[in-house]
């Protein structure tokens, strides 16, 4: 599972989640037990575009193996206007358990000249569809409660990236007061990705920094060490 969040404008997006893979919980399991650090962006400049995953990593790599060997196109539209049906069909061919999650793309559009976001759920039984998300609003998962009373608005005008770290850490928070099984598991680091375009060149710019480490970042890592 992850964080995720992302934010989209006429002249930029920012898509940013954290890297903590979990194993799924077991009967007597008290905690979700650290799998691996990844980073769950993927970038696709070819497309003008990025997308996030937020679940199952393996339904993130198999669009994005999808994405590369079997379309052809220059923007985020050309994306969203695949037959999305050989993608099932690889998902269904290629893992034994049926990989489930939440696409979050953001790319640029060259005729409408902006940005737009789309999300894609994947699960076994529901219609893969494309869904356009709202321009100039904060999106998150999970959701926090009353985010606005707990994060000042000084804050969010003045650092992206603080705004991020912030939510990320109400994020992690609520998490761990979640039944095990609703539980996503948050952590290791934060990775932010920003999309820019150059409105008089034309030229898209991506960037991807990290720009937090949760406090028990080494502490996980060891046990994943451990573990194997």
């Amino acid at each position: 599972m992850s964080a995720f969040f992302g934010f989209i404008s006429k002249t930029y997006a920012i898509i940013a989640s954290d890297t903590l893979c979990s194993f799924k919980p077991k009967e007597g399991d008290n905690e979700l037990l650290p799998r691996s650090y990844t980073c769950k962006t993927f970038l696709l400049p070819q497309y003008k575009s990025a997308f996030a995953i937020t679940g199952t990593l393996q339904a993130g790599l198999c669009f994005f193996n999808n994405t590369v060997e079997f379309t052809y196109g220059f923007d985020i539209d050309s994306l969203v206007n695949i037959d999305l049906l050989h993608f099932r069909k690889k998902l269904e061919s290629e893992y034994e358990e049926f990989p489930t999650g939440t696409i979050y793309l953001f790319g640029y559009s060259s005729i409408q000249e902006t940005f737009k976001g789309f999300k894609l759920v994947v699960n076994s039984k529901a219609e893969l569809k494309w869904c356009e998300m709202p321009a100039e609003n904060l999106i998150f998962k999970p959701f926090v409660d009353n985010w606005e009373e707990k994060i000042s608005h000084s804050d969010i005008q003045r650092n992206t990236h603080q705004l991020i770290i912030d939510m990320m850490k109400l994020q992690k928070q609520e998490d761990k007061t979640k039944q095990l099984d609703d539980q996503v598991g948050i952590g290791g680091e934060i990775v932010c990705t920003e999309l820019v375009i150059d409105n008089q060149t034309a030229v898209l710019t991506i960037t991807t920094q990290i720009v937090h480490q949760f406090d028990d970042y080494f502490t996980l890592g060891e046990r994943m060490a451990s573990s194997k």
